[in-house]
């Protein structure tokens, strides 16, 4: 039996073609694409471990279905133009595939679940509907040239002269190595096999998605039991401001240049605030999500639910009527005597594209300010280079001053999920003097906006402009009545890597030196940088129960009252 070791280099190459996506989305953490490998001490079964499952981007693997068909073609000498255009069929969706898994893993940091991509997709695509017919014509020119790069690969390797006993020998080990314990694996241990099977991936994955059925079981009783705070009676009720600071990640912290030029901004920002008689806590929280889908991450903060996925926020907001019984943290707010405000003010035609229903689900509000309630007349900041919307400097102030002319002697909440720092970071360079100005259709003002700018400089500029506009808001409001809670959704996606983690700030800034002291108890700084860096002290779901013990013990009735931390959210599987 006689190998030529140059065919074999030629094969594994060509191999690589499907696998090269994974390592340039991942080259910002593994710019080395050779895999790294110990054998130092190992048995032979660790050693074959080691090489079927390695943890790394590298491209070195074998689409089993699509070498599987090459070599069984190879083997019967079969040259028929229906079974070659067969492989190569195979060898597309293989491609497509495995590029989808590199997307999920790689970019947004979780494995790909079909049925929650699906759902993501389905909201994207919304987002993108200006531009819808661009994608289609990009996606059906990319699909035309992988079907052609994997036709020339397919008759180049129907072309090797390979021996029949190599072909043997190729199918045993694919075979070996690509189903060696592959059912036993969980689904999330699938992804770095060297043999990797995009149709046992995407079967498993389908399978994987309906974990969260069981949801639909859920009844009006499971639900009532969950509100522990629906009893409690308030002697005094603050204002509550909360602010989803969009891509507002611990890599403001963690990453030295990002820290080295924002240093200055946290200490102006501490001493800012502290000067107008404010009071602060800080620690990291933990989101369900790297980055992707905000939705699932302010909606754990809300309702007190680790909701990671968007199948199984479809469950529980759109397909079980009974979890309309269970009250989020504003659904409280609202049935203790609360206004509940949403400033939304994206423009551009995405009005009639949001799903209202959902949206009031999730934010409990009497009053929406969007795009139209702006009145907007200035200069457009464009979000995502796809909408429109005033700078968050202009929305959150008249939204503010809308607020002032509709409550009464009403408490209110207000939440703002800002825009200006979301990815590509297209934003405003600093606050203006007075917000005012900026509705006027011939003011200017400075922006990150030249997309040649380097990403990560970009970014540095839209965190320090969105942290200065809110700083400069809670302050010129000097409110002694208002809870302002500023937590971030998720890390900025492209610029954030792998030892970063998930983890993203939370700030609760009061005048109540009392309230705020008491989140020292759950291991929060008393200033703006948390006490913690290496790691989240909390995680986004057991905000809404921290939340409620300190607010209970300042402000009800009853503080004495013992309310569970309930760190990882409500128990699904409670019977209680």
């Amino acid at each position: 039996m006689i190998i030529d070791i140059k065919y074999s280099l030629i094969f594994l190459l060509a191999m690589a073609f499907f696998f090269l996506p994974w390592y340039l989305l991942n080259i910002k953490n593994q710019l080395n694409p050779l895999p790294n490998l110990a054998f130092r001490e190992l048995t032979f079964m660790q050693t074959l471990k080691q090489v079927y499952e390695k943890k790394s981007s590298d491209p070195f693997r074998i689409p089993m279905g699509f070498a599987l068909g090459i070599l069984i073609l190879k083997l019967f000498t079969i040259t028929n133009v229906y079974f070659i255009n067969a492989i190569i069929s195979l060898g597309v969706i293989s491609w497509i595939i495995i590029a989808y898994t590199g997307i999920m893993v790689y970019i947004f940091k979780r494995i790909p679940v079909i049925n929650s991509d699906i759902d993501f997709l389905k909201i994207g695509w919304t987002i993108v509907n200006k531009v819808q017919w661009i994608i289609i014509a990009i996606v059906i020119i990319l699909t035309f040239a992988i079907t052609f790069c994997i036709y020339k690969i397919t008759y180049l390797l129907l072309a090797l002269p390979l021996s029949i006993y190599a072909n043997l020998i190729g199918i045993l080990i694919i075979l070996a190595l690509g189903l060696f314990h592959v059912f036993s694996y969980g689904y999330d241990s699938l992804h770095f096999r060297t043999v990797f099977s995009p149709i046992i991936h995407l079967s498993r994955s389908i399978k994987f998605g309906q974990r969260f059925n069981f949801i639909l079981e859920k009844d009006a009783t499971f639900f009532n039991k969950k509100n522990i705070y629906k009893d409690l009676t308030f002697v005094n009720k603050p204002n509550i401001i909360v602010l989803c600071v969009e891509s507002y990640g611990s890599i403001v912290f963690k990453e030295e240049t990002i820290w080295n030029s924002l240093e200055h901004k946290w200490k102006k920002m501490e001493k800012d605030l502290i000067n107008n008689g404010f009071s602060i806590a800080s620690t990291l929280s933990t989101p369900p999500l790297f980055a992707g889908g905000s939705w699932l991450s302010y909606t754990s903060f809300l309702f007190g639910i680790n909701i990671n996925d968007t199948y199984q926020y479809n469950l529980v907001f759109k397909n079980n009527p009974s979890f309309d019984h269970y009250q989020s943290f504003l659904q409280l707010l609202k049935h203790k005597g609360y206004l509940n405000f949403l400033l939304s003010p994206l423009g551009g035609g995405y009005g009639n594209l949001v799903d209202w229903i959902t949206v009031k689900k999730n934010f409990a509000y009497d009053y929406c300010f969007d795009w139209d309630s702006m009145e907007y007349d200035g200069p457009i900041h464009k979000y995502l280079d796809l909408g429109k919307s005033p700078p968050d400097q202009f929305s959150i102030n008249k939204a503010d001053q809308l607020i002032s002319k509709t409550i009464k002697n009403n408490p209110y909440s207000m939440f703002f999920i800002t825009l200006n720092s979301h990815v590509p970071y297209s934003s405003p360079i600093k606050p203006e003097n007075n917000w005012k100005k900026l509705n006027n259709k011939d003011f200017k003002y400075e922006s990150t906006g030249n997309k040649k700018q380097n990403l990560v400089n970009k970014y540095i500029k839209a965190i320090n402009y969105q942290l200065s506009t809110l700083t400069d808001f809670i302050c010129k409001k000097s409110d002694d009545n208002t809870i302002y809670i500023l937590f971030g959704d998720h890390q900025p996606p492209f610029i954030t890597k792998d030892h970063h983690t998930f983890d993203t700030p939370i700030h609760i800034i009061s005048k109540n030196k009392k309230f705020v002291n008491l989140f020292s108890n759950f291991d929060f700084s008393k200033k703006i940088t948390p006490k913690h860096i290496a790691t989240g002290t909390m995680n986004h779901e057991g905000f809404y129960s921290m939340f409620m013990i300190n607010f209970n013990k300042i402000f009800g009735s009853n503080p004495d009252i013992k309310l569970p931390y309930l760190k990882d959210g409500i128990d699904w599987n409670d019977q209680k």
